[in-house]
């Protein structure tokens, strides 16, 4: 079950410090998931998400730093608004697939 986020002005600094954590390829796993999956809500066919996803992943680990691709990862955590029940997984992704976990 997922829940709408709410958290302290000090949680949304956690969250965007575990952000900086993950590594690149987590990072573009994630950017690239969700703009696939908004492009699949938007009624794109599967071959056209996929193409138009490995464009921008190609151009994101072309031209995108780490910290560019953390502050666009917790931008979609802030867009997408979303957590699992308890809210210790925020979610990249549209659909939850990728995260950041927070632990006491």
């Amino acid at each position: 079950m997922a829940w709408e986020i709410s958290i302290t002005a000090e949680g949304w600094s956690e969250v965007y410090e575990a952000c900086h954590e993950l590594d690149k390829k987590k990072l573009l796993d994630a950017i690239t998931d969700d703009y696939f999956e908004a492009l699949e809500k938007q009624g794109f066919d599967y071959t056209d998400c996929k193409k138009r996803a490995l464009k921008l992943r190609y151009k994101l680990e072309t031209y995108a730093s780490q910290e560019g691709l953390a502050d666009t990862a917790y931008e979609l955590i802030e867009k997408n608004n979303t957590c699992d029940n308890g809210g210790y997984r925020y979610w990249i992704d549209r659909e939850g697939y990728h995260g950041v976990t927070l632990t006491d």
